[in-house]
């Protein structure tokens, strides 16, 4: 709870049955110069990682700053009750929040994605074949609500044409039993 973490991998790893991620400032990549020294150069890692193991049973990751990673919340594990909720996720090379697709992470009982604002995904780096907002896969019960998506799948203005196979999703759900999706806003993607 509320620390800062400059990192050019992954942030924060937890893997444990009762866990709260909240009020952190992680800002990853950054290729720290005297010209800018707040410029955001994406290399790598992931700001909140819920890792594989003996399964997550509660795991609440609130109100946290991400800046600069491949990949902002990324759950790797089966979880009873995830929330991730009233994050900013920034500058993030693919994807902003993600429930990992291999069968061994379906069937997670409760994902909530709620009140996150995101901003530039996917516009760091030329060589990316995808860009998400929000992907999650193999869940229950899913709610995803009140969300704010920003320039999802922007490409930088000097970076190379995007290859003929680029997708860009702002939200995508698949192998879901029950899906309240809702109330979120998107613009600018594509």
């Amino acid at each position: 709870v509320d620390n800062t973490v400059d990192s050019n991998g992954s942030a924060i790893i937890v893997g444990t049955t009762r866990t709260l991620v909240r009020g952190n400032l992680l800002r990853g990549g950054f290729a720290r110069g005297l010209v800018d020294p707040d410029a955001v150069d994406p290399r790598g890692g992931v700001g909140v990682i819920v890792s594989p193991g003996y399964g997550v049973d509660l795991c609440h990751i609130e109100a946290n700053s991400i800046t600069g990673y491949t990949t902002g919340v990324l759950c790797q594990s089966r979880a009873r009750d995830l929330r991730i909720c009233d994050n900013n996720l920034q500058a993030m090379d693919s994807m902003a929040i993600a429930h990992d697709f291999r069968p061994h992470v379906f069937g997670s009982e409760s994902v909530t994605v709620t009140g996150n604002v995101i901003q530039g995904v996917g516009g760091q780096s030329s060589s990316r074949q995808s860009a998400f907002g929000i992907a999650l896969f193999g869940c229950r019960q899913l709610t995803v609500a009140d969300n704010t998506l920003e320039r999802v799948g922007e490409l930088r203005f000097d970076a190379d044409p995007a290859p003929s196979s680029f997708r860009v999703h702002a939200i995508f759900l698949e192998v879901c039993q029950s899906a309240d999706l809702r109330n979120n806003r998107i613009l600018d993607t594509g």
